[in-house]
């Protein structure tokens, strides 16, 4: 999985001020993100999308996202793990989903939440990726 330059260096970049501010980016969507509610969850548009996933280009990056504030599965209601298994059953047809592990290293918001994403059937034929500063190459 990998973003764009720009969307990589933008989430950087609101990564770093949100741990300064303590807020929490899933608690508070804005509207124009939302492209469903449910009666526990919402679906939203990434910020940050993906640009790349299993080597072929992201046609849209979606979140399924809990309502109310918490960071693992096991947190859940079972009203609520009803409407989750609901919802990603219309999801998982077309679209990849991905969870990171609670304990992950790498995971930015401990907000609940699950990748939803559809891939535009392109496959990159390479990939040159360099970290310091952030650049990606494929073709």
């Amino acid at each position: 999985m990998y973003r764009s330059r720009e969307k990589e260096l933008l989430y950087n970049s609101r990564h770093k001020s949100s741990k300064d501010i303590k807020v929490c980016d899933f608690c508070q969507v804005p509207e124009w993100q939302v492209v469903n509610k449910y009666k526990f969850f919402k679906v939203i548009k990434n910020r940050f999308p993906y640009s790349l996933w299993d080597l072929k280009s992201v046609e849209e990056h979606l979140m399924l996202v809990p309502n109310r504030h918490f960071g693992q599965f096991q947190n859940m209601s079972n009203e609520e793990k009803g409407e989750f298994a609901k919802v990603l059953a219309t999801f998982e047809v077309d679209y990849d989903l991905f969870i990171r592990a609670t304990k992950s290293s790498i995971k930015s918001q401990i907000h609940y939440h699950v990748h939803l994403i559809k891939n535009g059937g392109r496959r990159i034929g390479g990939l040159l990726y360099s970290r310091q500063p952030y650049f990606r190459l494929s073709w």
